[in-house]
């Protein structure tokens, strides 16, 4: 059985850039539970402030496409802004998928 360290354990995670920089991979992962979201794809929302499939169920498809579309136009990425159609079916698949995860615990 693989022995659990704690996150301070880990190279870099016991400061706070290195915490904030873990948090944004794991925001990303969980994002990418939802199908059709890459890793470039998850870089987007996480980058305008989405914290993992929590924080994407808790939002509507405006507010967050608005700031993904900000978000993009200062650092554009090679993937395109999702559209409010598309956002709005990851949005519902995170809160799907929130509401499994808590009634499994």
């Amino acid at each position: 059985m693989a022995r659990r360290h704690p996150v301070e354990d880990i190279e870099g995670a016991g400061e706070a850039p290195g915490r904030k920089r873990l948090s944004v991979f794991v925001h990303m992962a969980e994002l990418m539970q939802i199908d059709g979201v890459g890793l470039q794809a998850a870089e987007l929302p996480v980058a305008a402030g989405v914290e993992g499939l929590a924080g994407l169920a808790r939002e509507e498809a405006e507010p967050p496409g608005r700031r993904l579309r900000e978000v993009d136009a200062r650092h554009p990425r090679t993937v395109p802004v999702p559209t409010a159609t598309r956002l709005a079916r990851w949005i519902a698949e995170a809160k799907r998928l929130v509401q499994e995860a808590g009634a499994k615990a």
